[in-house]
C-alpha cells in the first residue's frame, strides 16, 4: 500500500521549535501533539492551529521520548540520562517527582495500550517494563476555583482560556 501525502504550504500546520526535535507523537484521538527536544523541552500542542497547552519541566535534561497514554489521560518522558517523568495530560501536572530509573542511556519508550506499563529500552540493550500506578485524571473539585483567584483566568470545557472579572 502506498500512502500519499497532500502537499501544503510550508508554513501551513508548522510548529517552530528553537531546538533539535528528538521525539513527535500524536494523542490517540489526533487532537494533541507532544514534542521532545535536545535541551529538556517537552510542549503539548492543540487544535490544527498547534496552539501551546502545556510547556513541562525537566530540569534541562536531554529528553529522547515523550507520549501520551493510549487513554489520553497521562504524558510521559525519557530522559537520555535515565530519567522519568509523568504528568497529567489535562492539567499538566506532575504524578511524581522525576524518577531515576538508571545510569544507562535510555532510548525509547512506549506505554502499554491500557497505560498500565511502560516498556523502555537503553543503548546497552537492556528492556525494562514498568508496572505504572493509575491515577484518576481528575483533580480536586476546589483546583479550578483556586486557580482562577489566582490567575483571574478560566480554563474553559473547550480548552481556552478566559480572563474573568475581578
Amino acid at each position: 500500500t502506498i500512502v500519499s501525502v497532500a502537499p501544503t504550504p510550508r508554513t501551513q500546520n508548522r510548529l517552530q521549535e528553537t531546538e533539535k526535535v528528538l521525539s513527535v507523537s500524536f494523542s490517540a484521538n489526533g487532537k494533541r501533539l507532544i514534542n521532545c527536544c535536545e535541551r529538556g523541552s517537552v510542549r503539548v500542542y492543540s487544535g490544527p492551529e498547534g496552539r501551546l497547552v502545556h510547556d513541562l519541566a525537566t530540569e534541562g535534561s536531554t529528553v529522547q521520548w515523550a507520549d501520551f497514554s493510549n487513554d489520553g489521560r497521562t504524558l510521559a518522558a525519557l530522559s537520555y540520562s535515565g530519567q522519568l517523568w509523568l504528568w497529567d495530560a489535562e492539567y499538566g501536572l506532575a504524578l511524581t517527582a522525576p524518577l531515576r530509573l538508571t545510569d544507562r542511556k535510555l532510548t525509547r519508550g512506549h506505554l502499554s495500550a491500557d497505560g498500565g506499563k511502560l516498556a523502555i529500552g537503553s543503548i546497552g540493550g537492556e528492556v525494562w517494563v514498568l508496572p505504572l500506578i493509575e491515577h484518576s485524571g481528575s483533580s480536586p473539585e476546589w483546583l479550578p476555583d483556586l486557580a482562577e483567584c489566582l490567575a483571574g483566568q478560566r480554563f474553559n470545557a473547550d480548552g481556552t482560556w478566559e480572563r474573568v472579572a475581578p
